[in-house]
């Protein structure tokens, strides 16, 4: 149970809530998908939103999938500067309840996406992608 503002929001637990995983394309929980893409990939008209693409380069392995944090930053695709994830989510009016449940991906040190808002500029795809790294967490 979660009051949000003015309403009383009561919910299931969350079946896929552990708290951290680490992730290879090789190693991972069945409910995200990893997949390898060649750089002649075009990314298509519409994303959905807990879907991501991303130049496998940029990224370490292996990758953390966790619980955002208060003081959490991410540089959003577009943006020359940070942005604290807490102001992302409030930005998003994403209500009490989604922001509990809100996870991010990290690589090394760095916060590559905030799952179903937005992506990082550090390991967006370019013109110099050889390899596309498509991840989807299934909710």
């Amino acid at each position: 149970m979660l009051r949000d503002r003015e309403e009383v929001l009561i919910t299931p637990l969350q079946e896929n809530a552990q708290e951290t995983l680490l992730l290879s394309v090789e190693d991972h929980p069945d409910w995200i998908e990893l997949e390898q893409l060649p750089a002649t990939f075009r990314l298509p008209a519409h994303v959905p939103a807990h879907t991501a693409y991303f130049d496998e380069e940029r990224l370490q392995f292996p990758l953390l999938l966790r619980h955002w944090q208060a003081g959490d930053r991410i540089r959003p695709l577009g943006m020359k500067r940070t942005k604290k994830v807490s102001d992302l989510l409030t930005d998003a009016k994403t209500s009490l309840h989604e922001k509990e449940k809100a996870r991010v991906l990290c690589s090394g040190d760095k916060l590559v996406w905030v799952i179903g808002h937005r992506i990082s500029e550090d390991a967006k795809l370019s013109d110099e992608t050889k390899r596309v790294l498509r991840i989807t967490v299934k909710q």
